[in-house]
C-alpha cells in the first residue's frame, strides 16, 4: 500500500515555475484540499481592478500557492540551518494560508464593510477573519494542523496581530510574512504584474531566495548588499503599481459605487423596506458586521460559501428587482456602464468648495457624490523600526538599515495627498447649466 505520507505534489506556476509540496511539507498539500482554501479559487486577487485589466484574473488560491513557494524556497536557504523544523513548517503554513479571510472583491470588500457606514469605525479586518478561519474546530483547517504537530495558534498569531490572546512568534518570522519586503509582497507583485500586463514588478526573486541572511544569534533576517539593487527595483515597481493599478481612478470609482449601494440598502433595511431575496449569507452577513459590527458573530460555515461568484449575483438580483430608484441607478452603475467619475485636487480647501457646490444640485447626494483622501505610497517606509529592511555587513557581522547603503531610497520625497470627489455624473447633469459652470471651473483649475 503506498504511504500518501511521502508523496510529493508539484503544481506548474508562470510566476515561480513550480509549488513544491514534499517531504516535511507533502502534508501541507491537505490543506490546499480544504474547503476554506479552495474557496480563494473563487475570489480574484485585484477584486475590481479585471474591469480594467482584463488579463488579471488570477486568484487569492493562486497568490497564496505562490507566497507559500517563496517562504519554503527562503527556509530552504542555509542561512536558516538552525531553525527548527517546527518554526519552519510554522511559517510555511502562514504563508500558504494568510488570505484565508479574504471576502468578495478581495481588498474591496473590506473596504466596502468600512466605509458604507460612515462612522470611522472598523467592521471586518480579512487578517482577523484569516485566523478566525484557521482557529475554528468546526473547520478542516484546525485539525490537519493538530494531527501535524501545528498548534495553530501559533500560525494564526503570525497573521493576526491585533489579538492580544495570541502568542506573538518571534519578530523575524513575522518580518517574513509581513514587512517592507515580505513573501506576499514579493509574490503579488511579481503575479499581479504578470497579469495585468504592467512591467513594473519584474524582478528575480530568486535572488532574494540565494541573498537572504539570517543571524541566529541576533535572531535578525536582512540581505547581503548585492541584493540591494534587486530590492531597490522591487520598492519602486511596488511605487508605480500602486499608482498605476492599485489605486487606478476607475477602480476607486467602482469600489465606491458599491459601498453606496450597500450604504443604500441599510438604510431601506432601517426603513422595513429591504428583501434578502433569499440571499441568506447575506442576510447574515449584514447583520453581523453592518448592524451588530461584531466579526465574532460572522457564521464561519456560511462564510465558506462567500465568494466573487455569490456576491455579484447577490447585487444583481437586487439590481434587476428592485423597486428603490436610487438604489438601483447605483447598481447600474456597476453592471452596465459606471458613470462615477473623479475629480482630483492638490489643495483640500478647493475640493471642499467643488464638494459643496456639487451637493446642493445633486439629489440624494448622500449616495451620489463623497470625497475621500489618501496618501501616495512612499518608495520606503522608514518608520518600519525592526520590520524595516536590513543589510548585513560581511566583515562586522551586524545588521544595518537599508537606507544606510541606498541613495534612491534616502531620497526625501514630499508627501503627496489625493483629494478626491466621487460623484455619479449623470446625477449631477441633471441640472445641466448649473453643472457645466461648475465643470468648466474646475477644467480651468486642472488645465
Amino acid at each position: 500500500m503506498e504511504n500518501k505520507a511521502n508523496r510529493s505534489f508539484f503544481i506548474k506556476d508562470p510566476i515561480h515555475s513550480e509549488i513544491i509540496f514534499k517531504n516535511e511539507t507533502a502534508w501541507m498539500h491537505r490543506l490546499i484540499k480544504t474547503s476554506e482554501f479552495l474557496r480563494l479559487k473563487r475570489l480574484q486577487q485585484l477584486g475590481l481592478s479585471s474591469n480594467l485589466f482584463p488579463g488579471a484574473s488570477h486568484t487569492r488560491y493562486s497568490h497564496c500557492l505562490g507566497v507559500y513557494e517563496l517562504i519554503r524556497r527562503m527556509m530552504n536557504n542555509p542561512t536558516f540551518k538552525k531553525v527548527s523544523d517546527y518554526d519552519k513548517q510554522t511559517l510555511m503554513c502562514a504563508g500558504l494560508l494568510h488570505d484565508l479571510g479574504h471576502g468578495p472583491h478581495s481588498h474591496g470588500f473590506e473596504f466596502y464593510m468600512n466605509n458604507c457606514i460612515d462612522d470611522g469605525q472598523e467592521r471586518f479586518n480579512h487578517e482577523v477573519m484569516t485566523a478566525k478561519q484557521i482557529l475554528n474546530k468546526h473547520g478542516e483547517i484546525y485539525h490537519i494542523l493538530k494531527e501535524n504537530d501545528i498548534v495553530p495558534e501559533d500560525v494564526a498569531g503570525l497573521i493576526d496581530k491585533k489579538n492580544p490572546m495570541l502568542k506573538k512568534r518571534p519578530m523575524w518570522m513575522q518580518q517574513l510574512i509581513s514587512s517592507e519586503l515580505d513573501a506576499d509582497r514579493i509574490d503579488y507583485l511579481k503575479r499581479d504584474s504578470y497579469y495585468t500586463g504592467a512591467t513594473y514588478g519584474t524582478i528575480d526573486s530568486k535572488l532574494l531566495d540565494r541573498w537572504i541572511v539570517f543571524d541566529p544569534k541576533s535572531k535578525q533576517v536582512g540581505y547581503e548588499k548585492k541584493a540591494i539593487t534587486t530590492i531597490e527595483s522591487l520598492l519602486i515597481g511596488r511605487y508605480h503599481m500602486y499608482k498605476s493599478v492599485y489605486n487606478n481612478h476607475k477602480s476607486v470609482a467602482l469600489e465606491r459605487t458599491i459601498a453606496l449601494s450597500l450604504k443604500r440598502m441599510i438604510d431601506l433595511i432601517k426603513e422595513g423596506k429591504f428583501d434578502f431575496l433569499g440571499f441568506d449569507i447575506m442576510e447574515q452577513l449584514f447583520d453581523a458586521l453592518l448592524i451588530n459590527n461584531d466579526i465574532n458573530k460572522v457564521d464561519l460555515n456560511q462564510y465558506k460559501y462567500l465568494t466573487d461568484d455569490y456576491f455579484n449575483s447577490f447585487l444583481f438580483q437586487q439590481w434587476s428587482k428592485t423597486q428603490d430608484h436610487i438604489l438601483k441607478s447605483l447598481l447600474k452603475n456597476y453592471f452596465v456602464e459606471n458613470r462615477f467619475i473623479i475629480w482630483s485636487f492638490d489643495d483640500q480647501l478647493r475640493r471642499e468648495e467643488f464638494y459643496n457646490k456639487l451637493k446642493q444640485i445633486i439629489d440624494d447626494n448622500q449616495y451620489f457624490v463623497v470625497k475621500e483622501s489618501y496618501k501616495d505610497k512612499t518608495f520606503y517606509s522608514r518608520t518600519t523600526n525592526s520590520l524595516g529592511i536590513n543589510i548585513f555587513e560581511q566583515n562586522s557581522k551586524k545588521f544595518h538599515p537599508i537606507t544606510d547603503y541606498s541613495k534612491v531610497l534616502n531620497i526625501n520625497f514630499p508627501e503627496v495627498f489625493n483629494h478626491l470627489i466621487i460623484f455619479d455624473y449623470d446625477q449631477a447633469n441633471k441640472k445641466t447649466r448649473i453643472f457645466r459652470q461648475i465643470e468648466n471651473q474646475y477644467n480651468k483649475l486642472t488645465q
